[in-house]
């Protein structure tokens, strides 16, 4: 089902980050594009779940976001 499928695409995502690897989601399968290419890979358009690019990129830039204890304090554990 789609929550099996976007399990597995997550897992895929992790360890393609684990190896260095970026991966980047094709939208174009939301639209009929999407369908077309389904038929011309042999893919029966139920069976076709996700598409993605997947190769080195240069590295993701820092975040400027601030940790949460340099502006809240927690109580408790």
């Amino acid at each position: 089902d789609g929550a099996d499928a976007g399990a597995g695409f997550l897992r895929v995502w992790l360890a393609a980050t684990r190896l260095g690897l970026s991966l980047a989601p094709l939208s174009v399968l939301l639209d009929r594009r999407g369908w077309e290419l389904g038929r011309h890979l042999g893919v029966a358009p139920s069976r076709l779940v996700a598409a993605f690019r997947l190769g080195r990129s240069a590295p993701a830039p820092r975040s400027g976001r601030r940790l949460p204890s340099a502006f809240a304090s927690f109580e408790g554990s």
